[in-house]
């Protein structure tokens, strides 16, 4: 098996992980030859029939904050991938650089002598696209490459994955 069918597979199994009604992603930062995992939490989602943005019938990318309001959720699954990185950072030099923006992150990093350098991709399963707001944030991470795998069936069929490439 080869390691990106290997990675989206494990993306999947996080993807598990999530209460969200509408949908489970799960994401792999692989940044520094290294596997950050994620997923949406929606902790209270689990608590309700149906989602919030399906009832009042909001198309992609529109009432996020419902997901944030009614089912708790903090993190899309792309940022608790980067947050488990930074966090990972922090710990592993004994420093506190949590900043909220990936390029004064990135500078802070640069600015302490810590290298992020390699092959910088998202894995995402569970959905076509990701939202606006992360795409920015991976762009901004320097993220080249987000590979996408929508469906189980697909997941050992990388030829059915959709790429972006993101110019940096």
């Amino acid at each position: 098996m080869n390691n990106s069918i290997h990675t989206m597979y494990n993306t999947s199994i996080f993807a598990k992980h999530s209460y969200c009604i509408k949908q489970q992603v799960g994401t792999c930062l692989f940044i520094n030859n290294m596997h950050f995992y994620g997923y949406n939490d929606a902790p209270f989602a689990k608590e309700i029939a149906q989602c919030p943005r399906v009832v009042n019938g909001y198309e992609f990318g529109v009432g996020y904050r419902l997901c944030k309001e009614v089912c708790g959720q903090k993190y899309h699954a792309e940022t608790m991938a980067i947050n488990h990185f930074k966090t990972y950072i922090n710990e592993m030099y004994s420093i506190d650089l949590l900043s909220e923006d990936p390029i004064l992150f990135l500078k802070e990093c640069k600015d302490k002598g810590i290298k992020i350098d390699g092959p910088k991709w998202m894995y995402i399963f569970g959905h076509d696209r990701p939202c606006e707001h992360c795409t920015k944030i991976m762009k901004d991470l320097g993220i080249s490459h987000i590979l996408l795998c929508k469906n189980k069936e697909d997941i050992f069929h990388d030829d059915r994955w959709k790429i972006i490439r993101l110019d940096n």
